[in-house]
């Protein structure tokens, strides 16, 4: 049986617990530095929004379509890449 929930032991759940959306004001110098060029900055977006792509996942799970929920996840990491590689 497919779950909405992640394994207690999945990378995804233990960084879920480690990391926080970043307040606006951060979140406003860390998209300065990324302009700048500073990738380890890109990381530290991608952290923090984890849990929003895990909620989205959730949301939109859908075990007849043939994905695992760990894929729905992936997936939506690949686009949250894809968004910062694009954002001004």
């Amino acid at each position: 049986m497919l779950s909405r929930t992640l394994p207690e032991d999945s990378l995804y759940h233990r960084v879920l617990g480690e990391y926080s959306p970043l307040p606006q004001e951060e979140f406003n110098k860390a998209h300065t530095r990324l302009k700048e060029g500073d990738e380890p900055t890109k990381s530290d977006l991608i952290l923090s929004n984890l849990g929003l792509v895990v909620k989205v996942a959730k949301k939109e799970f859908r075990p007849k379509r043939g994905f695992s929920f760990e894929e729905v996840v992936s997936e939506g990491l690949d686009g949250l890449f894809s968004a910062l590689d694009n954002f001004d």
